[in-house]
């Protein structure tokens, strides 16, 4: 896994931060994704409000993020990454089983770069995803 400051990102392997408050589904992206992606590299949180201070410090360039979380939930989270992004926004990929009414809801626009995945899904089906 990766930390989250950009000097330790020297080979300039993709990052891609990974978000959940499942601990189980957090540790199969931690046991599974990094071999099915090895050029890729990954951070891992189970909180909203420490995966948006990670992305401060040195951007991502993926997101996958569950919506429904505690302290702050996946739509929120894009949004204030939004406001420190403005044009140049990371790809987003929620994984959850909230359907597409948060889109419908408005809270998210149909021209974000934003994926949804609704749970239980495989996950040789999100590398490829992140791998897009």
């Amino acid at each position: 896994m990766d930390t989250p400051a950009c000097a330790s990102n020297t080979v300039k392997k993709k990052r891609v931060l990974l978000l959940d408050d499942d601990k189980q589904i957090l540790d199969m992206y931690a046991l599974i994704l990094p071999q099915l992606l090895p050029d890729y590299s990954f951070m891992i949180t189970d909180n909203g409000v420490e995966a948006l201070a990670s992305f401060k410090l040195c951007p991502y360039d993926v997101i996958v993020s569950d919506i429904d979380m505690d302290h702050m939930n996946g739509d929120t989270l894009f949004k204030e990454i939004r406001k420190v992004c403005q044009n140049a926004m990371p790809r987003f990929i929620f994984c959850s089983g909230v359907n597409a009414a948060l889109m419908a809801a408005g809270a998210i626009s149909t021209e974000d770069p934003i994926e949804l995945i609704l749970k239980p899904f495989d996950l040789s089906h999100l590398a490829e995803r992140i791998s897009r």
